[in-house]
């Protein structure tokens, strides 16, 4: 029994790597890894310092910079690259060696890194073995945990799929950081704080809001203040810690200075956060990747910290204080819901605290709000308990494949949406979403109304369209056959400021005369230059999810996070896409546009 947590380790790896080789590195599946804007980030650090010797960035179009003093730079830190240094260069190495293709973007380079995704997940959970070893959990109980906190939430996701991401490293240092923390208290010996100060410095390279809750951890390892501020707080012990921290952190200053000759800067500085506005509630119960929503197996684990306090109550507030300040950067950061990701992603770097309370769940012989109940009581609970976390962990993995096969898109979701695709797995549900909701751009100022247009079936006013119809006495657009009906264009002087950000709220109304007539038209938003070559393009459609009624009207509100103009002669529109002539009746559409001020 004490090698079955090692043994639950490794068939989560091997479950990892089958869906890697079978999923994620099928066809050109493995170009979804590296194409977005984070992971080329994340990535780019690794090509540019090993291949190029060079980490000045010349093009400001980039998705990922930021410009200060005209100087690019990366504003995506260098803590992940950091990680995958030794396997990036593995892969170098081996592709030389087999004169295989030498493009850094190739598949053999995202295949490496998936490697090294495999390795930290390992130490990741090695050390979350060992930190639940220490609250003297039984290792049928960790195995469990192990399992459950992997393949019951997000984290499994962003193993084996988006696994170029940092959230998952971010969990292996703060379960590194808190297992020899836990070492150096019980031990005292110097090699446990060298490896405490090393996962504390590539945790703030690899996600800078984690300086304010690593600290609030120290009492947790310990169990009691007074031996904390013995353990970590002494000349010798500061001496190390500052003297390993330090120099990791110079990485990134390092990097910085390279970029733009200033060793600090403000890395997201068209970004940042609302102290005073925290969107707890949404965090945590929005259908726009609210946490409990999509991960519920998070919110009854937290209810294990209730033994957590039954045994030892410094370890308790501290690990409950840490949630609750990770919790509240989470929420007062202007992007909430992290749009562009499965389920909440930014609480996957706490998991080892989340994977604290679910060990602490089941009874054992330390906890003591057990400590009266029967063995008959105390296994019906632990059945309960596991049919309970059996339908949540089923849960998870459905809305795992579900995501993966465009069925769920969560960070745009309402109660609506949720509901028609609950547990749905068939081919008939796949794309069958639509409607799009962008969060508000981070705004210093409140936003300034540039363009309010509404459509009063008149021409004019930059809009072009076919004659109207009438429809139950009033003007209507009937698209039966058409492809382009509705069309807005956007006076090019209203939205050139070189690259602000804008921000469109669209409301519209459509008639369908037969049940789901209008499912595959699109609401389209494009920017195109003087050679009619699109800058931007974003599309959907109008419908959120199919109506599958006669004779139905619908208003739908859609908000898009739209790019202002980059030259004077591009050209921004909106219009309605009936690509595949259905029949159906616009009789209602509205276009707001704000600016933003970052």
């Amino acid at each position: 029994m004490k090698k079955l947590p090692l043994f639950t380790i490794f068939f989560i790896l091997l479950g990892c790597a089958y869906f890697m080789k079978t999923s994620t590195w099928k066809g050109n599946n493995w170009k979804t890894t590296i194409d977005g804007y984070d992971t080329k980030a994340y990535y780019s650090y690794l090509p540019e310092f090993f291949v190029n010797h060079n980490l000045i960035i010349t093009d400001s179009t980039l998705p990922y910079v930021n410009v200060i003093n005209k100087q690019i730079f990366n504003k995506h830190f260098v803590g992940p690259a950091v990680l995958w240094s030794p396997f990036f260069l593995a892969t170098l190495e081996y592709a030389r060696l087999q004169h295989k293709d030498s493009d850094m973007y190739s598949a053999l380079f995202v295949k490496g890194i998936g490697i090294a995704a495999l390795f930290w997940l390992f130490i990741g959970l090695y050390c979350l073995w060992g930190i639940l070893k220490f609250f003297n959990i039984s290792d049928p109980v960790i195995s469990l945990t192990l399992f459950l906190i992997v393949f019951g939430t997000n984290l499994f996701y962003y193993v084996f799929n988006q696994y170029m991401m940092a959230h998952m490293y971010s969990f292996s240092m703060l379960s590194v950081f808190l297992y020899t923390g836990m070492k150096y208290s019980r031990t005292e010996k110097k090699q446990y704080l060298v490896l405490m100060s090393m996962a504390f410095g590539l945790s703030v390279i690899i996600r800078p809001t984690s300086i304010c809750v690593l600290p609030c951890l120290l009492p947790l390892m310990c169990g009691d203040i007074k031996k904390t501020m013995r353990t970590f707080f002494t000349p010798v012990s500061l001496f190390i810690a500052i003297s390993i921290i330090v120099p990791i952190l110079f990485l990134q200053c390092g990097t910085w200075y390279m970029q733009t000759g200033h060793w600090f800067v403000r890395a997201y500085s068209s970004e940042g956060f609302y102290f005073l506005h925290p969107q707890i509630f949404n965090v945590l119960l929005s259908f726009q990747n609210g946490w409990f929503v999509y991960t519920p197996l998070a919110l009854i684990s937290l209810f294990g910290l209730v033994n957590l306090y039954q045994i030892n109550k410094v370890s308790f507030y501290s690990c409950f204080l840490a949630i609750i300040v990770w919790l509240y950067l989470v929420s007062c950061w202007w992007c909430w819901s992290y749009e562009d990701g499965f389920e909440h992603r930014a609480f996957i770097d706490i998991y080892a605290l989340v994977a604290i309370g679910m060990a602490h769940l089941f009874p054992s012989a330390k906890n003591k709000i057990y400590a009266f109940a029967s063995p008959l009581k105390k296994k019906i609970i632990s059945g309960n308990l596991l049919l309970g976390c059996g339908l949540f962990l089923t849960v998870s993995l459905i809305q795992t494949y579900q995501y993966c096969n465009n069925i769920m898109f969560s960070y745009w979701m309402d109660w609506d949406c949720y509901k028609y695709v609950f547990l749905k797995t068939s081919d008939k549900y796949i794309d069958c979403l639509g409607g799009f909701r962008d969060l508000p751009p981070y705004t210093i100022k409140p936003t300034q109304l540039v363009i309010s247009s509404k459509l009063n079936f008149t021409q004019g006013q930059g809009w072009r369209f076919k004659d109207p119809e009438r429809l139950n006495g009033k003007p209507a657009i009937h698209f039966e056959g058409d492809d382009f009906g509705t069309v807005l264009d956007i006076p090019s002087d209203s939205v050139y400021n070189k690259g602000e950000r804008y921000y469109a709220i669209i409301t519209l109304t459509r008639f369908e005369p037969e049940g789901n007539s209008s499912s595959g038209v699109l609401f389209v938003s494009d920017v195109t230059g003087a050679d009619n070559k699109n800058e931007y393009y974003k599309s959907f459609k109008i419908n959120d999810y199919p109506s599958g009624k006669d004779s139905n009207t619908r208003t739908y509100q859609y908000e898009l996070d739209t790019p202002g103009l980059i030259h004077k002669d591009s050209k921004m529109r909106f219009y309605i896409w009936n690509k595949d002539r259905q029949n159906f009746y616009l009789t209602g559409l509205s276009i707001e546009i704000y600016r933003c001020f970052p």
